[in-house]
């Protein structure tokens, strides 16, 4: 009587899902693409500030000019950009090490057969399925800095979009159509990324200098402004003061 061979694919050891599963993957590249436009607005908000700064020296030099972009207006604009690119930086990073913590959690026990059968059998099993034990009972913590309220319960769609309408808005009040076409690509990315609800920021067209359009377009864009930090607490100030707007 013939014995059949041995199933070699049914008794051997099945790989351990000790990676990411695509969802997950997913989730962390869009962390990582979220991250890496939150860079590139932090450096056009920068580049407002130095703007302002431009603009003080001016009006100090030429006080008898007449200007009609509110700096302190500007100033609170790109505060509150980036105080809220921080918060929701606190934000990804909390969602990394939370999802790294279920990873983790959900492998600790998948080890291969032999590692699990023979565990008792020396003192570095034992040493092994303790240190175990005490990762289970003190989780690292989630938080990678001090977590700030002022995005808590808004979507992350919603607070990136709400970044790139202030410094839009900054950029534009200054004329710099190349820092709006910047935001205004971000804006698109990560409202497709996001499934962000509404329509992304969009610069306006940079009217000639010395077109009454231009002015109107700039008070226009100040009322804006205006009305979108009126419900929220007072941002913080800008690096340098600004003295108010001095129309002539």
């Amino acid at each position: 009587m013939a014995i059949a061979p041995p199933d070699i694919a049914a008794s051997a050891l099945q790989p351990r899902p000790s990676g990411p599963t695509g969802p997950e993957r997913k989730a962390a590249r869009g962390r990582l693409r979220l991250r890496r436009w939150l860079d590139e607005l932090a450096d056009i908000g920068r580049g407002v500030v130095q703007l302002i700064r431009a603009r003080v020296v001016e009006r100090r030099e030429y006080p008898a000019a007449s200007w009609i972009t509110d700096l302190d207006l500007v100033g609170n604009l790109v505060a509150r950009a980036m105080r809220w690119s921080r918060a929701l930086r606190i934000r990804l990073a909390a969602e990394a090490e939370a999802a790294k913590a279920a990873m983790k959690l959900a492998n600790r026990w998948r080890e291969p057969a032999e590692r699990l059968n023979d565990w008792y059998d020396g003192e570095d099993e034992v040493d092994w399925l303790d240190r175990s034990l005490r990762r289970m009972r003190n989780p690292p913590p989630a938080e990678a800095g001090a977590p700030d309220d002022c995005i808590d319960g808004l979507p992350t769609a919603e607070v990136v979009g709400q970044i790139c309408t202030d410094l839009g808005i900054a950029a534009a009040l200054f004329r710099s159509a190349a820092m709006g076409q910047q935001i205004a690509a971000i804006a698109a990315g990560a409202h497709a990324l996001l499934d962000g609800a509404g329509e992304p920021w969009t610069p306006p067209p940079i009217l000639p200098a010395m077109d009454r359009a231009a002015a109107v377009q700039k008070v226009t864009l100040q009322a804006a402004a205006r009305r979108m930090l009126a419900p929220v607490a007072a941002p913080e100030p800008v690096p340098d003061p600004v003295p108010a707007p001095d129309t002539g």
